[in-house]
């Protein structure tokens, strides 16, 4: 996966997943994520890519 987000702030560039973990640790990571992703896969690579950042994954 590479795109993970779309940046409306920055010429709409996408962000990475990359970006978004280096992001997270910078900021010390965060408690919780919560998504509502339609697609599962999506999802088990979302908390594989986020495992060092995020201490509490759900997906709806």
């Amino acid at each position: 996966m590479d795109e993970a987000c779309l940046d409306e702030t920055n010429d709409n560039g996408w962000l990475t997943m990359d970006g978004v973990q280096q992001a997270l640790i910078a900021s010390g990571g965060v408690d919780v994520i919560c998504s509502t992703a339609p697609c599962l896969m999506g999802a088990f690579e979302l908390v594989y890519e986020l495992r060092n950042c995020v201490k509490l994954y759900i997906h709806r």
